[in-house]
């Protein structure tokens, strides 16, 4: 929906050829594969023998999956923004230990964290997209848990489920 030459150099291929599965994908990966299914197939059933256009996908997709994901088309089929998101620091205290998630990309999606302790335990923790929204402008969120067991490993995305730019930075280890 918007011109080829209007995103950066680098993401020209993956932006302009792959968009369209990795956005599927990715959908996927936030509404979870049962309501995608759902809605996909409710959009098909809707649609067979006519012609849709993008709003008519992007309205069924809302409309089944029960959510608003205007933000989500905006995002990544009106404009040419890329997803980093980074472990910027872990800062353990007395009680809790802060995790610092930073946005280093323009697009926003939630943040679903793997906190990996010394005793083998894995924590999974979800921080939702409207986060970007409310954050005061600083492109970070901090996410605070038990100081103990210590905290060995954490991961965004471990699931690879959304279609971050640099996967060197999301994960921090001690």
């Amino acid at each position: 929906m918007i011109p080829g030459d209007e995103y950066p150099q680098g993401l020209y291929f993956t932006m302009y050829y792959n968009k369209t599965a990795q956005n599927l994908a990715s959908l996927r990966g936030l509404v979870g594969a049962d309501a995608f299914h759902r809605a996909f197939v409710a959009y098909g059933r809707a649609w067979v023998g006519r012609h849709p256009e993008p709003y008519d996908f992007f309205n069924a997709m809302s409309a089944g999956t029960g959510r608003d994901l205007g933000w989500f088309w905006t995002t990544w089929f009106y404009h040419g923004w890329p997803l980093d998101q980074a472990v910027d620091s872990v800062l353990p205290g007395a009680d809790s230990a802060t995790i610092v998630i930073r946005d280093q990309g323009l697009a926003p999606m939630p943040v679903d964290l793997a906190v990996t302790r010394a005793d083998g335990s894995v924590g999974r923790l979800h921080v939702p997209e409207t986060e970007w929204w409310t954050g005061g402008g600083t492109r970070r969120v901090r996410v605070r848990v038990p100081a103990t067991p210590a905290i060995t490993r954490v991961e965004i995305d471990p699931e690879q489920l959304f279609p971050d730019v640099n996967r060197d930075n999301n994960v921090w280890t001690r």
